[in-house]
């Protein structure tokens, strides 16, 4: 072969190479996509299967919601907000939620999980694992229930080996009787920190540079309030624009001296759902009560705060917020309380001494809740508390109080978060 062959047949050769690392390269990325996603569905898999072995007592079989929120809702495996999600769900498996019976998870935590199986189940859960940003089309709640049926079947066999029926889950009463509620005075993993009352101003006095406003801009950036103080008239409609400047989620919640949220004149809590970085929303209110209010980001509790101070005809936003406002509603002998995720719909009722009072419980949320009141009981002797209600159930009590008297009432499930006052007079 001569040499002009040889060169032209290197030439060809070359090319060929080159011919075939590009079809590689075209060949490649959709080979890559599709061990990406295989390795999500395993995930996913094994994510549904931890699920089923620890989480089904609270949160359904298939995820579909028991004393724990419901975990296979759409809005879980949101691509918008997938990010935020896959941090909170992650936080929460690994330190469990404060002033809830959701316990710490994490091994490092006190818990039995290791990370790798709290990515598993958050992949279950929000549709990707933490760091991933595409949403697996598939959901795997189906697997979890079938895991479910396995384990169920197992408690079944440990009492009785013959058996293939499995077991039904322990009812949630039994549950909660065996739990314990998940305490912290300090920020953990970026939940919710109890929050402390503010105190009130010298005698009640505005700072000098502060005018009382009925509209204001805030602007949150990642983690701060661009105005921490802010005076509105009492009984004056009040709107608070709100810009999510950040690239994290934040709100906007006025408290109580209790540290809950706050309800304003018309009973609505002064509060909205965190939105994503780049969104605005409003929110108007009015508080008839002066005095000196707390506000913060939900998410951010300890580093985004401010003061509120709602001015009387006198010029003044007079003592703090009262933990417990006094009662403005006329006495009724019908208790009608709506429970969502996790609110009640009225915490101020007012109630006759000695007169039989009904009150109903309907559960319009996806978790079980309750009410039950505390520090006195029926006439009767017997507890004033309604059973469990499953979502979408209702229930009802009768009961009669005849010493007058301001009482506190909670959900069992909930009872930092859905708080209320029953007055008696």
């Amino acid at each position: 072969m001569n040499t002009q062959k040889q060169i032209t047949l290197m030439v060809a050769l070359v090319f060929l190479m080159l011919g075939g690392c590009a079809a590689y390269t075209v060949y490649d990325q959709p080979r890559e996509n599709a061990s990406a996603a295989a390795q999500q569905s395993t995930l996913a898999e094994r994510g549904a299967r931890i699920f089923a072995r620890y989480c089904r007592q609270c949160h359904g079989n298939a995820g579909e919601g028991l004393i724990g929120p419901q975990l296979s809702r759409d809005e879980l495996r949101n691509p918008n907000t997938l990010t935020e999600v896959q941090g909170w769900v992650t936080d929460t498996i690994t330190c469990g939620r404060i002033g809830k019976v959701m316990p710490p998870w994490a091994i490092r935590e006190g818990g039995s999980l290791t990370d790798e199986q709290i990515r598993d189940l958050v992949t279950l859960i929000t549709g990707a694992p933490p760091g991933v940003t595409t949403v697996q089309p598939k959901n795997f709640w189906d697997k979890a229930a079938e895991f479910s049926k396995e384990e169920n079947l197992a408690a079944a066999r440990a009492v009785n080996p013959n058996t293939n029926i499995p077991a039904t889950l322990a009812p949630p009463a039994d549950t909660l009787a065996a739990a314990s509620i998940t305490g912290a005075n300090a920020r953990v993993c970026g939940q919710l920190a109890p929050a402390t009352p503010t105190p009130a101003a010298a005698n009640g006095q505005l700072p000098a540079d502060l005018k009382p406003a009925d509209a204001w801009t805030e602007d949150a950036t990642d983690n701060k309030f661009s105005v921490t103080q802010m005076a509105i008239t009492a009984g004056t409609a009040a709107t608070v624009t709100f810009n999510n400047k950040g690239s994290a989620i934040h709100n906007f919640e006025v408290l109580d001296a209790s540290g809950k949220v706050l309800n304003d004149a018309s009973g609505k809590p002064i509060t909205f759902q965190p939105i994503p970085g780049g969104q605005s929303t409003t929110l108007s209110f009015t508080i008839a009560t002066p005095g000196v209010y707390k506000f913060h980001c939900q998410v951010h509790p300890t580093e985004m705060t401010g003061e509120l101070y709602v001015v009387g005809p006198n010029g003044q936003a007079g003592a703090a917020a009262s933990a417990t406002p006094a009662a403005s509603s006329a006495p009724t002998t019908t208790w009608n309380e709506t429970t969502t995720d996790n609110k009640f719909s009225d915490t101020q009722i007012t109630v006759p001494a000695g007169k039989q009072v009904t009150l109903t419980v309907q559960n319009k949320g996806t978790a079980i809740h309750n009410v039950d009141v505390l520090d006195v009981k029926d006439d009767s002797g017997k507890d004033i508390k309604t059973d469990l209600v499953p979502a979408g159930k209702s229930a009802t009590l009768t009961f009669t109080i005849s010493k007058p008297g301001t009482y506190h009432f909670h959900c069992d499930v909930h009872p930092t978060e859905m708080t209320g006052t029953l007055v008696v007079q």
